[in-house]
Order: C-alpha cells, then sequence, then structure tokens
C-alpha cells in the first residue's frame, strides 16, 4: 500500500517545508496568470492533502455538471429511474453550447439518461445538463444529495439556461416555449454575445462572479470527486459508470497540459468569462495511487490560453509533490 514517507519529525518538518514551498509556487503561478486560484488536492490512498486557498468560494461553471450527474446515478442506485429510461426533450429545453440543440433541433427527441450523462459529462452539453436536473426534481434535489454525500460549501442553484440568462441579463421569455438557444441565437444575429460572454472584467461577469449561487469551494468539490472514487455514496455501478464517462472526457484538459505525457485522467471542466476550472483524479506512476485535484479560477482578465497553461502548471506542481512524497514499496 502506499504510504507517505514522514514519519520522523525531521521528515515531518520538511512535508511541512514543502507543502509551504508548494503553496508559494501556486501563488507566484496565480499572479503571473493574473487571476484568483483555488486549489485542493488529496491522495486517495494515503489521505495526504495540498491546498491553497480551498475554502474561498468559486463559481462552479460547468463543473456543477458532475453534482448533477451523481445525483442521477442516485436516483437509479434507489430505483427512481433507470439509465436506460428515456427522456423526452422539449424544445423549451435547448440551450446553447449543445450538440443536442445543433444536431436535433426538431420536436420528437427522446434520449436514455445514459446517453445524456455521457453527453453532460463528456461534451459539457448544455441541453442535457438541463433535461436531466429537470427530469430529476430540479437543484433541491441536488442539493439533498450533497447533504446525504456529506459535501458540504456546495451549491446548485439553477439549470444552465438561467445561469447564462441572468449572466447576460436576458429576460426569461414571454413564450414559455422559447428556449435559451433560441434566445442566445438572436443575441449572436444582433452581435451583442460576445461583449458578454468574453469579458472577465466587465459588469456581467463581475455580478456573476459575487453571486453565490451555484459556487463551491474547491475543497468541496474534491471532497465529491473522492467519493465518487471510493464508492462512498454511489453504489459501485453507478461509480464505475461516472468514472468511466469522466475517464472519456473530450473537453481539452487543462489539468493534462502539466502533467507527463500518458498520465491517466479523469476529469471536468468548467468555463463562462474570468471563470476557467478544471477538476478531477490523475494516477501517479509505478502504483503510487492516485490524487483527487480541483483547480478552481475566477477573476481571470487574461487570454484563456494563458489561464488554461497556469492551471496546468498547478497541476505539474502537485504532481511532482505527490511524487516525491509517496513510496510505492510500502
Amino acid at each position: 500500500m502506499a504510504a507517505l514517507v514522514a514519519s520522523t519529525a525531521t521528515g515531518a518538518a520538511t512535508s511541512l517545508a514543502e507543502a509551504d514551498a508548494l503553496q508559494r509556487e501556486i501563488a507566484r503561478i496565480g499572479t503571473q496568470a493574473g487571476a484568483v486560484i483555488g486549489v485542493s488536492a488529496r491522495h486517495l490512498e494515503s489521505g495526504a492533502e495540498r491546498s491553497y486557498q480551498s475554502r474561498l468560494g468559486f463559481p462552479m461553471a460547468s463543473t456543477y455538471k458532475v453534482a448533477i450527474g451523481a445525483c442521477a446515478l442516485r436516483l437509479v442506485d434507489r430505483g427512481e429511474t433507470s439509465l436506460a429510461a428515456g427522456i423526452p426533450i422539449e424544445p423549451r429545453q435547448r440551450s446553447t453550447s449543445s450538440i443536442l440543440s445543433t444536431y436535433f433541433p426538431q420536436a420528437g427527441l427522446t434520449v436514455s439518461l445514459h446517453n445524456l450523462l455521457d453527453l453532460m459529462l463528456t461534451q459539457s452539453d448544455n441541453t442535457a445538463t438541463d433535461v436531466i436536473l429537470e427530469a430529476i426534481g430540479g437543484p433541491p434535489t441536488v442539493q439533498r444529495c450533497l447533504q446525504e454525500a456529506g459535501v458540504p460549501d456546495m451549491r446548485v442553484d439553477r439549470s444552465t439556461a438561467q445561469i447564462l440568462r441572468q449572466y447576460a441579463g436576458v429576460p426569461e421569455p414571454t413564450d414559455p416555449t422559447m428556449s435559451f438557444h433560441e434566445q442566445f441565437t438572436t443575441m449572436l444575429q444582433r452581435g451583442e454575445a460576445t461583449a458578454y460572454f468574453l469579458d472577465g472584467s466587465g459588469a456581467p461577469y463581475l455580478a456573476f462572479e459575487r453571486d453565490p449561487r451555484d459556487h463551491a469551494t474547491p475543497e468541496a468539490m474534491t471532497r465529491l470527486l473522492e467519493v465518487l472514487w471510493r464508492d462512498e455514496w454511489l453504489s459501485p455501478a453507478s461509480g464505475a459508470v461516472i468514472r468511466e464517462i469522466l475517464a472519456r472526457s473530450n473537453e481539452p484538459a487543462r489539468l493534462g497540459r502539466g502533467l507527463p505525457a500518458g498520465t491517466r485522467l479523469a476529469h471536468k471542466t468548467g468555463t463562462l468569462s474570468g471563470t476557467v476550472n478544471d477538476a478531477g483524479v490523475f494516477e501517479l506512476p509505478d502504483g503510487r495511487g492516485r490524487v483527487v485535484i480541483t483547480v478552481y479560477v475566477r477573476s481571470a482578465r487574461g487570454p484563456h490560453e494563458r489561464v488554461e497553461a497556469a492551471i496546468g502548471d498547478v497541476a505539474r506542481a502537485v504532481y511532482d509533490s505527490f511524487v516525491l512524497q509517496v513510496d510505492s514499496s510500502e
């Protein structure tokens, strides 16, 4: 079994010094990126932790889809639904950044829960997210699930369409059949969308960042992933489903940018203007175990490329810290 090498007083002092050095390195990376960074990492086999501003609140953006997916699987475990259950997709539910909205625009579409989970977590499909969220009972159901799972400091309050409407100052449509996809398409045609969704220093983003809804601490997201990887809450079968899907994420891995080539990683990103996130689990080499890591970023005013590179740098610093202190011989 992997164990941390820090059994003597000298070793403990060394570990503390290395933790301080890691925090200084993360602070430096955040300063260079021009953003506020929060980090929480935990070695699953030993429980050893690394953190930096891990109890600050951050907008989750699309990383909140992990909580929604986990809650849906909890209802599967309870027999209230099944992975094969077909869920009708109504035109009013169509959101942006969605394969379902782009390629299946006509009415009459029904998709299984399993396929919706896959689209939500591998493609970050917003329509799939909102359909699942509504089908399982909305945000109150997710909040109850998080409480049951022992995950504090995480809020799921709105659908993706509600978040984006409120972010961009778009009112709820007077026609209840109109989707956010239709509203957003109109914004694009008028040239209104770019200013809202790419400016991380403007008033819409600052209001979004200060709004406590759909926020979490890095520590909370790391705890949720730990629960899912340890099968502490979901059944082993449902845990395997969400882990397998996250391992196939088609989103560019920000964490993976800094990890050594070939490192196995399962993850979920989240982005909205000055919020640039990634959370997941990576494997250490030579059987040294697995690390759950959340890197949340807010107030990023530079190019996303720079912030994504910073997340990769943080991931590599955390990786190296654990590699140096985890002994695979025990």
